[in-house]
């Protein structure tokens, strides 16, 4: 997400219910009325994570949002820890008196929303840490709860995966296929340059050899037919 929108319109954003919601399910259905009559209109993205409270078990929910202006300019974060606000931006104090006045109509008591402080990454991290804390205060009629949704188009992988079959065998045979014919291409080269040729390419060379996001931009090549064997 924060390669694809521009850091200064990210936004964390913290609900927390009015009452005790304890059970998930309610609080879901709540929050999808909240996403389906506001947030998709006043979001370009968004993605929610649940965590339940370690005391009190009540539910709250967590979103990164993609605002439709900067919301970043200008402040100051030390001076906002300590409760002073003059720094914020006309943006920023436009989301807050949005939510003052909407958070009540969905059954949410407080909310706040406040920039990105460093960089995407850290804010990942920051996310990630919730949803951990979601496993460690996970109680049994929280089966099957899904801690994690998306706003359409903001999902970019799944966390449901093997290994040793399925989709994923045959993603990383046609990777390897599609090594095979790149290293064929390289050593025929090194070949008639009469120089060493590369050692054979691996799975694991992928990222050094193509950037973080290779099965992003490659997909369409390594899924193309050319590159399946079932008997290789």
């Amino acid at each position: 997400m924060c390669e694809k929108y521009p850091i200064n319109q990210i936004g964390f954003l913290t609900l927390t219910f009015a009452d005790d919601v304890q059970c998930h399910k309610e609080a879901c259905k709540r929050y999808n009325s909240l996403r389906t009559n506001v947030l998709k209109f006043r979001y370009l993205d968004f993605v929610r994570v649940s965590e339940r409270q370690p005391v009190s078990g009540r539910w709250h929910f967590h979103l990164v949002v993609v605002c439709k202006q900067d919301i970043r300019r200008g402040i100051d974060f030390a001076a906002i820890a300590k409760r002073d606000y003059k720094s914020a931006s006309p943006a920023l104090r436009s989301e807050w008196a949005f939510w003052r006045n909407t958070a009540k109509r969905y059954g949410f008591g407080r909310s706040e929303l406040l920039p990105v402080k460093k960089t995407g990454e850290a804010l990942a991290s920051y996310v990630a840490k919730y949803i951990s804390k979601g496993f460690s205060t996970r109680r049994d009629d929280d089966k099957g709860a899904r801690l994690v949704s998306y706003s359409k188009g903001s999902r970019v992988c799944g966390s449901r995966f093997s290994f040793v079959g399925g989709k994923v065998k045959e993603w990383r045979l046609r990777c390897r296929l599609f090594l095979d014919h790149l290293y064929f291409r390289y050593y025929n080269q090194a070949i008639l340059e009469g120089i060493p040729p590369p050692d054979p390419f691996t799975y694991d060379d992928m990222p050094s050899l193509f950037g973080k996001r290779w099965a992003w931009r490659l997909r369409e090549q390594i899924l193309s037919p050319m590159f399946f064997n079932p008997f290789y």
